[in-house]
This record gives structure tokens, sequence and C-alpha cells, in this order.
């Protein structure tokens, strides 16, 4: 599965769909980023097309990065409209950013 389309899958927007997909494939390679600038996997610039082998990182780490893209992108481009969810949301992702960081420094 193309990673766009995954990302798509988590928003609840059918990969058919190409409507919103130049608003979030940024946010897709600003999480990208994010996880370079954590020590996390390879620099990837996401196109339509890219694939999750294409991403460079440790295999037991990608089910983790495929949540905390997906998890990014949703805060950004469909935030939630309680405050108690966009808390929740917001914590979800420093966790993972926590984890992912800790695992990349101490490769465990």
């Amino acid at each position: 599965m193309s990673i766009l389309s995954d990302v798509k899958d988590q928003l609840a927007i059918s990969a058919d769909s190409t409507d919103f997909d130049s608003e979030i494939l940024p946010l897709v390679n600003t999480a990208f980023f994010n996880l370079m600038q954590l020590g996390v996997g390879s620099a990837l610039s996401v196109t339509a097309a890219s694939e999750w082998s294409e991403y460079d990182c440790k295999p037991e780490v990608l089910e983790t990065v495929k949540a905390y893209v997906g998890l990014k992108v949703k805060n950004l481009f469909d935030p939630p409209q309680s405050g108690s969810a966009m808390n929740a949301l917001t914590e979800a992702i420093k966790e993972l950013e926590v984890r992912l960081e800790w695992n990349a420094d101490y490769d465990t």
C-alpha cells in the first residue's frame, strides 16, 4: 500500500479520492521530516506513488512510524473539535515521538 493511501485510510478518506492530496502530502512530508530530526529512519520526500518499502528504518519500528505519521497528519489536517480529544491526540503523538527517539538513540 502506498504511504498516501495508508494515511488517507487513517483519515477515513477513500484512496481513490485525490481531492485533498495536495493538502495531505506536505503534511506527510512534515511528519517524515520530524522523524528524521528524531533520528528515526532516512530522509524521504513522499509523493503520491511512494511506498512504505522506500522508507529506510528498522523493521520493528515501521508499524509505529505508520501510526505516528497518521496521527501527526490527522492532528494538522483534521484536528478534533473537542479539547479533551485534542489533548489525547497530542499526548499520543508526544508519546510516540519519545519512544521512537529513545529507540533510535539506544538502538533497541
